[in-house]
């Protein structure tokens, strides 16, 4: 054991001491020492590349510190907190989230590597006329890919087909306020999803315009 006025480095267990003064007297006592449980991270472990996504200690104590390690993605807030913010890299396809806690007793425990699954998240690319006519009718697309879910909302305009595939038509209403129609896509694959928006110019006229992109 130890031989110093102080002990240093000790882990979880019961300890004695003696202490023997210059005249060969002795004096004993016992001390339990405990070790705090390891935290647990909370938190989905399956995410999206390029996304943020808050990690929180399931538990949080009062007078603990935090100190937080990730692989894969960047802490962009708070990593001294019991949550964080975690940024997902765009090449990670597994994050690993550890965090180590110290108590108010200066006890410290690190929890087991909460592991993460990074998805790649789609990318949806509208297609079809940016300029159209009052009434006129068009269609609009992003690529197509198998088991992914599309969704379409249309702004000064009527979904009369398509909703649910990766290709809609539009007719577009035969009278517009501002005159400023938008095309948006929700595309879902891997538990991500994605939005891409074409703005759409209504201009006054009747008959589908030709030769607008």
């Amino acid at each position: 054991g130890q031989t110093t006025s102080t002990a240093t480095a000790l882990s979880a267990g019961t300890y004695t001491v003696t202490v023997t003064d210059s005249r060969g007297c002795t004096i004993a006592d016992s001390r339990t020492i405990t070790q705090p449980p390891p935290p647990h991270v909370c938190g989905l472990n399956i995410a999206c590349q390029n996304m943020t996504y808050q990690y929180c200690i399931c538990t949080s104590h009062k007078g603990s510190t935090y100190e937080w390690t990730v692989d894969g993605g960047t802490i962009v807030c708070c990593p001294d907190s019991a949550c964080v913010f975690v940024k997902w890299n765009t090449d990670c396809i597994l994050g690993l989230i550890t965090v180590t806690e110290t108590d108010s007793n200066g006890c410290a425990s690190t929890s087991v590597v909460f592991i993460v699954t990074v998805n790649t998240p789609p990318q949806p690319s509208i297609t079809g006329p940016s300029v159209v006519n009052l009434g006129q009718t068009a269609t609009y697309c992003t690529p197509d890919f198998p088991a992914h879910l599309f969704s379409w909302s249309v702004t000064d305009g009527t979904i009369i087909s398509g909703q649910g595939t990766n290709c809609i038509t539009v007719l577009w209403n035969s009278a517009c306020n501002n005159c400023i129609g938008q095309v948006i896509v929700y595309e879902t694959a891997n538990g991500c999803c994605v939005t891409d928006t074409l703005p759409i110019s209504i201009i006054p006229g009747t008959g589908n315009l030709t030769g607008y992109v």
